[in-house]
């Protein structure tokens, strides 16, 4: 699912969860799916880390990066529990990202599960 922020659509929130089409742990495959995001033009890696999720194995993702629009910051955290890969992810202009972190933390707070 994808939201838009009505307001600023350069804001945008997406969430879900799909079967992964990999058999690679999820760091290996985040790690491996960074180096391909990381050839966009101006990208900044702040980090890509393991984490857990309520107990679940997860990987957390920030970065910035030069989009034609402008400087875009991106957040994400993505888990695999029951066979399943869950995700939550926000990017908004980077000059106005302190403004959208606490919605993608509500966001994780009250994804399930």
């Amino acid at each position: 699912m994808q939201a838009n922020n009505p307001a600023d659509s350069r804001v945008v929130l997406k969430f879900g969860g799909a079967a992964p089409e990999y058999s690679s742990d999820i760091y290996s495959y985040h790690l491996d799916y960074e180096q391909k995001i990381a050839k966009r033009p101006g990208y900044q890696l702040y980090g890509l880390n393991r984490t857990k999720v309520r107990g679940h194995e997860a990987v957390e993702w920030e970065f910035e990066w030069r989009a034609p629009e402008g400087r875009r910051y991106v957040r994400s955290v993505y888990w695999r529990t029951a066979g399943i890969e869950y995700f939550v992810y926000a990017h908004a202009p980077a000059g106005r990202w302190g403004e959208f972190a606490p919605v993608l933390d509500a966001m994780l707070e009250n994804a399930t599960p």
